[in-house]
């Protein structure tokens, strides 16, 4: 008893020292930014004055009971709630406000490394993991305004615990909890209202159980839903009305978008994958069908910058230093097909019972319909997905190449956050 005693004494403070170095990125940022009163550069970074600040404050001379019928934002009211009642506590100041924003990150970066300790009992590989997601460019620095994205993450993150929890041990408590943040999630950013659908798809293709379960958890994810549905019939739409006409999105599927998407997830195959790349050639059986649609995808809609002025994204811009060949970069040639090669390959491993590619595919599904193509909205669908799927299936070893590896990874990510803060990039 004593020796489980110690070794379950030992895993919490390595936890605590894991967590604990996950936070330190956001305490450097902290004190350099004199308590965030100086504003970190981020993308979309005028939205905080534009759009939510003036929300905060409206709501919580409204509260408890804010009009969320119309106000100034394409995202779901819930973020601006919780700040606003947070803001009669704490006060209305922005920086103290940025405050609270930043611990929800913190916060969602400790549910992620959670979700990887569900299959790893090394705490070092997990916390390394975790510290690539916590820098990842459009993720670290939104932690420091007042944006709705890195809230809804967290949330989002919670949800998948949950789920993940469930599809390992039939808890009901889990499912409760999944059904809970995944309500959360969805009425703060309307787009996560994918990880109901995987909910679904978890019920439906679960054999252990029984129908009277199922029909009780499907009412489960259908109540879910409702707060949504209420907010899109107050709305008449999927988006509060006075930014209905801002909100650039088409009612057909967009080659274009679908085209980026796949580049994204051949970035991070790259990335993630480096020590593995090895196995492009090795199923080159696979590979070659997959150079050649990209051949047929390209050629049809073309991929490269400022085609649509709006369009932005470090990808973007690095492409633009490649040559053009039949109307698309060739960083685009290279990376659609290698992200295609990583779409069918995920779908061998399973998360929660579902295939990754359909996490993915579903994840991205209400960006392949926007005409703006915002690098920030694919990466922070495909990144958190990947590095779970890669963690679980096995992928990472606690050896010298994963090291270096993650290493390199999170060194490019903090020469960007730094170039961003600097104004270089």
């Amino acid at each position: 008893m004593i020796k489980v005693a110690d070794y379950m004494g030992n895993h919490r403070i390595r936890d605590a020292i894991a967590v604990s170095v996950i936070a330190l990125p956001f305490l450097i940022v902290l004190f350099y930014s004199d308590w965030l009163r100086v504003a970190i550069p981020t993308f979309h970074d005028g939205d905080e004055q534009i759009y939510h600040f003036p929300i905060i404050k409206s709501f919580s001379e409204q509260l408890p009971f804010p009009d969320v019928s119309d106000y100034n934002s394409a995202t779901g009211p819930f973020y601006h709630i919780v700040l606003a009642a947070a803001g009669l506590l704490l006060g209305m100041e922005i920086h103290s406000l940025r405050l609270l924003n930043m611990l929800f990150s913190i916060v969602g970066c400790v549910i992620f490394y959670s979700i990887l300790r569900l299959r790893s009992n090394n705490q070092l590989l997990s916390a390394f993991v975790s510290i690539v997601f916590t820098l990842s460019p459009y993720f670290f620095s939104p932690s420091f305004r007042l944006l709705t994205d890195n809230f809804a993450i967290m949330l989002h993150l919670a949800s998948v615990y949950f789920l993940l929890k469930f599809s390992e041990k039939t808890n009901y408590s889990y499912w409760f909890g999944f059904c809970v943040f995944a309500t959360l999630c969805i009425v703060t950013r309307q787009v996560y209202v994918y990880v109901l659908l995987i909910g679904l798809f978890v019920i439906f293709f679960n054999t252990s159980i029984n129908t009277k379960t199922k029909l009780a958890m499907t009412i489960g994810i259908f109540l879910s839903a409702i707060p949504l549905v209420i907010l899109i019939v107050l709305w008449g739409g999927f988006t509060p009305p006075t930014f209905q006409d801002k909100y650039a999105t088409s009612t057909v599927f967009l080659p274009r978008s679908a085209g980026f998407a796949v580049a994204v997830v051949g970035v991070y195959y790259l990335l993630l994958h480096m020590p593995n790349l090895s196995e492009l050639w090795r199923n080159y059986r696979l590979f070659l069908p997959c150079i050649i649609i990209a051949i047929l995808w390209l050629s049809f809609s073309p991929l490269a910058p400022h085609a649509n002025k709006a369009d932005d994204g470090y990808l973007w811009r690095v492409s633009e230093v490649t040559p053009t060949i039949l109307g698309s970069r060739l960083a685009f040639w290279m990376l659609f097909p290698i992200g295609l090669f990583a779409l069918v390959k995920s779908m061998g491993y399973r998360l929660g019972g579902i295939p990754v590619g359909v996490w993915i595919i579903l994840s991205l599904a209400p960006y392949l319909f926007q005409e703006n193509i915002f690098q920030k909205y694919y990466e922070l669908s495909v990144l958190p997905l990947m590095l779970i799927w890669f963690s679980f299936a096995g992928y990472y070893k606690a050896n010298k190449v994963f090291f270096l590896n993650m290493s390199i990874i999170i060194l490019l990510f903090s020469m960007y956050f730094c170039a961003k803060v600097w104004g270089i990039a």
